[in-house]
């Protein structure tokens, strides 16, 4: 029998009267949904007295007393869908292919981001600087955070949450950094996986691109040796899934 089915209609002996403890002043709690059951339980017994109502309201409403602070306690949450575990996005990786997107590489793509609308954010280039930039996020006119960087690279934000990547265009490997905000605190560093394969050439080219969704950063390298994507935690750093993809071989010609 459906839940609602069971159920009385609320009445005003029905109610829980207590004090609130800050304020003092009487509240009531609804406890239909437990004086119910018992109600139709005794009812099969035959018809009460209106003493033994009485005595019956009595002990449903010190039940409800007792039972429902666990009860509300245990009643369960509408929880938001379940985050995707590591074995669950090594298994898409696995499952797709290598797919790089030029026009979201770069500094300035970072900047156009939605999420950095809040920010003003500002470049600052050294004289004699080649490709050297210092990278500087201010809000409401004051300094929430700098780095040292170039015109290829690439941050994101989530929340109070910047997460940007330490790389060289030139050499292998990249670092992500993660820093609250509010506080300007580091919160994290963390060595990605990447290729990690031998460099066979004196002339290297490395470049990224760098996505948030749903606490989970997306990172794409594009190596001189190789390809890769990986997925890390944005609240520890820690690589969920990673995967390299064999670097294409460029014919003359083609």
């Amino acid at each position: 029998m459906p839940e609602s089915q069971n159920l009385a209609r609320p009445t005003s002996k029905s109610k829980i009267i207590q004090k609130n403890p800050t304020t003092s002043e009487p509240t009531s709690t609804n406890i239909a949904s437990f004086s119910a059951p018992f109600v139709q339980t005794v009812n099969r017994f035959g018809p009460f007295t209106g003493v033994a109502m009485q005595l019956a309201n009595r002990f449903i409403i010190a039940c409800g007393i007792t039972l429902l602070p666990s009860l509300l306690h245990c009643r369960p949450s509408l929880a938001a869908e379940p985050k995707k575990d590591a074995a669950h996005l090594q298994k898409e990786l696995n499952e797709n292919p290598w797919r790089w997107n030029d026009s979201d590489e770069g500094i300035f793509y970072s900047m156009s981001q939605p999420a950095t609308a809040e920010y003003q954010i500002e470049l600052i280039r050294p004289p004699g600087g080649d490709d050297q930039l210092t990278i500087i996020l201010i809000k409401k006119g004051k300094l929430a955070f700098s780095w040292q960087g170039h015109s290829r690279s690439v941050f994101t934000l989530e929340g109070k949450t910047l997460v940007y990547a330490q790389f060289q265009p030139s050499s292998p490997d990249c670092t992500l950094v993660a820093v609250d905000l509010n506080s300007g605190r580091e919160l994290w560093r963390s060595d990605l996986q990447g290729v990690r394969k031998p460099v066979g050439s004196s002339v290297y080219e490395n470049r990224v691109l760098l996505y948030a969704s749903d606490g989970l950063i997306s990172v794409l390298g594009n190596e001189s040796r190789g390809n890769y994507v990986e997925i890390v935690d944005m609240k520890t750093g820690k690589t969920l899934a990673h995967k390299v993809y064999a670097k294409e071989v460029r014919r003359a010609g083609k």
